[in-house]
């Protein structure tokens, strides 16, 4: 077991990722040519220029952290920070050039996590189905899917980062999550790993949300993705009685997001990468939340409440998920019960804000 300072290893991440962010803010004029993404992007909901590199935050006070305790820190960690900042380096590219096809990354993303899981001997070599988990008993199969279940989240969570606080909060919920399975079965590996991401999280939020004064960026968002994923893996692949669909029923949202936007793109002859503004997110927030913010002058923009509220909405099912992490079937039942719910509320708001764009051409 590895002993952990938690007071100072929290305290040193939040610290240097407030610095970092204050600093990003404070320096904006004089780097937003590069910074701030490009004005005219369809998925844009937000006004204003504003950067979205507040992943250097998060990502620079998980190092800082490292870097002032590592005699205390599991040996796993380096290799999971290393890859995880290759994954950042491939968003961070995007954000500042915004010339990074979606196909090139989603490609390159599988690299990171295939190494790490070649690196550390930690992959996915079981799922619960008999035929399945003979394929996984062979390595390079194990290594592969492996990378292509860290890829897929780590893509999954770049699709709800649309809103202040909406992937940095549904982040924080699911390391809540996994937090509490970590002291459940008594893993500090789980905990350190959640510790160290979490509280950076925290200090970009005081200026994302609900100010809105930075974004994640792409880099961030698969930042937090990877790193959940990852997380994730080790739990299923350290302690055989979790189940695997526990990971997914606690990730649910970002990956329920991913699957539905490629099939409702997909449906309408579009490229399942093409952004839009069809997401679950935009979608409440124009239907829902701009009525509530437009009738009774909430102090607080909707973009905040949206992306606050539609994170809480997800924490039951976390909860469950941590509660039954056991229990296989009902594990599968939660999680294609949450995809039916996000699929009746999608529904609905498509049809109110439909309703309101007829109501305003007549």
């Amino acid at each position: 077991m590895f002993e952990f300072n938690w007071l100072g290893g929290f305290l040193e991440g939040w610290l240097f990722s407030t610095f970092v962010m204050a600093l990003i803010i404070l320096t904006f004029k004089w780097h937003q040519s590069w910074t701030h993404g490009p004005e005219n992007a369809i998925q844009k909901i937000h006004q204003g220029i504003i950067p979205r590199i507040g992943g250097i935050a998060i990502i620079g006070g998980l190092w800082f952290t490292c870097l002032c305790i590592p005699s205390v820190l599991n040996p796993i960690i380096l290799p999971s920070l290393l890859a995880a900042s290759a994954i950042f380096a491939l968003g961070f590219l995007e954000d500042l050039t915004g010339s990074v096809r979606v196909t090139y990354r989603l490609l390159l993303s599988f690299i990171p996590g295939a190494a790490l899981a070649y690196w550390t001997g930690i992959d996915l070599t079981h799922l619960g189905f008999a035929s399945l988990d003979n394929l996984l008993a062979l390595p390079w199969i194990a290594i592969a899917f492996t990378a292509f279940a860290l890829a897929g989240v780590t893509h999954a969570f770049n699709l709800i980062d649309g809103l202040n606080g909406l992937a940095a909060y549904s982040c924080l919920w699911i390391l809540g999550g996994y937090c509490a399975l970590g002291f459940i079965y008594d893993d500090h590996l789980v905990l350190q790993l959640c510790l160290l991401l979490g509280s950076p999280i925290l200090g970009f939020l005081l200026f994302n949300w609900p100010w809105g004064k930075c974004f994640l960026g792409d880099g961030g968002a698969y930042f937090l993705g990877f790193w959940c994923a990852w997380i994730g893996v080790l739990l299923v692949e350290r302690h055989a009685q979790i189940s695997p669909f526990a990971p997914l029923v606690i990730s649910a949202y970002p990956i329920i997001e991913a699957l539905f936007s490629i099939a409702r793109r997909s449906l309408r002859g579009k490229s399942s990468g093409e952004p839009d503004q069809g997401h679950l997110h935009q979608l409440f927030k124009i239907a829902v939340i701009d009525r509530w913010t437009n009738a009774h002058k909430y102090i607080i923009s909707a973009n905040s409440l949206t992306g606050l509220l539609i994170s809480i909405f997800t924490t039951p099912l976390i909860a469950l998920g941590c509660i039954f992490n056991e229990q296989q079937g009902c594990l599968i039942a939660l999680f294609l019960a949450q995809f039916a719910c996000y699929w009746g509320i999608y529904h609905w708001t498509s049809a109110i804000k439909v309703g309101r764009s007829s109501a305003n051409l007549d």
